[in-house]
Order: C-alpha cells, then structure tokens, then sequence
C-alpha cells in the first residue's frame, strides 16, 4: 500500500492542533514489532498505540509520532486488510 496524506486533529486539553499527517500502512505482526522497537530506542508516541474497531470489519492499530524535524508520521496496520473499506459490522 502506498503512504497517504490525512488531516489529523490533536486536542490536548482546551487545545485543538490540525496538522498533516504521512501514513505509512504496514502488515500487522510488522506493526506489532515496530511498535517494540520504537518502545526501546525511547521513540515518544504522540498517540497510541491503539486498536479502533476492535472485533469488526475495519479493525485497526495506530500509532502516530513526530519525526526529527517535527512532521507527524502514522503507523498503522490493519487485522484484515481485506475488510479495510467495508462497511463496520455494528453487531460484533
């Protein structure tokens, strides 16, 4: 999958911070393990780790952090790939 740009809104109490995000999507163990090694090297995560639509279609892990010079970079990885632009599944 190719990286994307997305608008990313940070709010840290009454503050509200737009900024423009570079996703990058990796393969879930790979996400899984880049998270540890961030963890270990000291890498601050400005949100995340986090898992959204846990259990339904869509299910995602993101982490979001700041590169040297201040840009916000996403990772993320998604459970199942293929269920990545269906529709949630509002029971599970």
């Amino acid at each position: 999958m190719e990286p994307f740009d997305l608008i990313l809104l940070i709010v840290t109490g009454d503050l509200m911070q737009q900024a423009i995000t570079r996703s990058v999507v990796l393969m879930w163990e790979e996400w899984e393990a880049m998270v540890e090694k961030l963890r270990d090297k000291g890498v601050p995560f400005t949100i995340g780790p986090l898992v959204r639509f846990e259990g339904r279609n869509g299910e995602q892990a993101r982490i979001y952090s700041s590169d040297p010079c201040g840009n916000v970079v996403e990772f993320k990885a998604f459970r199942d790939p293929e269920t990545r632009f269906l529709p949630f599944d509002e029971n599970a």
